[in-house]
Parts: structure tokens; C-alpha cells; sequence
């Protein structure tokens, strides 16, 4: 595969989807950027000096997309490997930065070795996933407020959740590992 020999989680989107790029202005302090923002790392030990813009997460290790989503179908795939621990989904816009998100984000969490999945509306719910995932497609359907995890390798649905979304929402990724965007070179087919 692509991402042979590669820790950490890795993102790409299928050719027919979109691209997602990590927005600069919403890193972490203790998240670093490089390889032309297709690598992101987490520094333990001395926080980086960046701006305290609102954009800006300070909880956690999360980013997000550069882009936000207020209408139509949009797919991307993360390449998780062997971390052992991440946070995949979808945070609203209007969510202030700054504290807790937990009030707009639609997540799912690989953590201890468990799958969960947790809303603002629903507890942490485990989740029966059957084998170790390797990538995880996240599908966000807007406009009938649904936001599916899938299995590309398997075609194996994991868990969807249904709302009502009335802003734009934005991918939605927490590490405490080595994330890695990938270039647009993959050909998976979305159904």
C-alpha cells in the first residue's frame, strides 16, 4: 500500500473527493508542522510560539481541515496504521476554539484499544468493530445531515450519525501521534 512503512495517521482523499489539507491557522501548540503542512507532529515538551488567533485549538492535540462544508457530500480517508490513539470527525464552525469542543463535534476514537463514538446529543458509545482498522473514511453528508465511518478496505460501515446540521462543518483530526496528509494520488471509488 501507499502508506507502507509510515506511523502515525496519514490522510488522503479519493481522486473523486475532497482534498483535505490541514488549515495552519488551527493547530495545536504542541502539534508541529512540516513537509509543506502534509506533516504534522506532536511536540511533548516545549510548546510552539505560534499566534493565539481564534481559529486556534487549545485543547488536546486537534486540527482541522482548511476547509469547511455547509451543503452537499464529502469524503475523505485516514490512514491510522498503528496509532493507538485518535480522534476522527467533523467540528462545527461556530464552536468557540478555546476550552472543551465536545458541545459541536461528531467524532469517533480509537483509544486503550476500544472504538467509540460520541456526540454533543449521545454518550461515548462503544463501538463492536471486528479487526484492527487501518484506514478509516469519513463521509459527510450535509444536506441529509449524516456523518458516516467506514472501513475502505473492507466496505464495512462502523458507525453514522444522523443530525441536524444547520452550519458549516469542518474535518475534525486529534493525535497524539505522527499525522501525515498525503498527495491526491490514490484511486478509491466512493459509493
Amino acid at each position: 500500500g501507499i502508506a507502507q512503512g509510515v506511523s502515525g495517521l496519514c490522510l488522503f482523499s479519493p481522486s473523486d473527493s475532497c482534498q483535505l489539507t490541514i488549515d495552519t491557522n488551527t493547530v495545536h501548540t504542541h502539534l508541529k508542522l512540516s513537509d509543506n503542512n502534509k506533516k504534522v507532529t506532536r511536540v511533548e515538551e516545549v510548546q510552539q510560539q505560534l499566534p493565539d488567533n481564534p481559529e486556534r485549538t487549545n485543547w488536546f492535540y486537534s486540527v482541522l481541515g482548511s476547509e469547511g462544508f455547509n451543503s452537499g457530500t464529502h469524503s475523505w480517508d485516514v490512514e491510522v496504521g498503528d496509532s493507538t490513539y485518535w480522534d476522527l470527525g467533523v467540528l462545527a464552525e461556530s464552536v468557540q476554539r478555546k476550552g472543551e469542543l465536545w458541545s459541536r463535534l461528531w467524532r469517533i476514537e480509537f483509544f486503550e484499544g476500544k472504538y467509540s463514538a460520541c456526540s454533543p446529543s449521545a454518550p461515548l458509545t462503544v463501538l463492536s468493530v471486528k479487526k484492527t482498522l487501518q484506514r478509516i473514511r469519513v463521509n459527510l453528508n450535509w444536506n441529509r445531515r449524516k456523518l458516516s465511518f467506514s472501513d475502505p478496505d473492507t466496505n464495512t460501515h462502523i458507525h453514522t450519525f444522523r443530525n441536524t446540521f444547520t452550519e458549516k462543518m469542518f474535518p475534525y483530526i486529534r493525535t497524539r501521534e505522527e499525522v501525515n496528509v498525503l498527495p491526491l494520488t490514490v484511486s478509491v471509488s466512493v459509493e
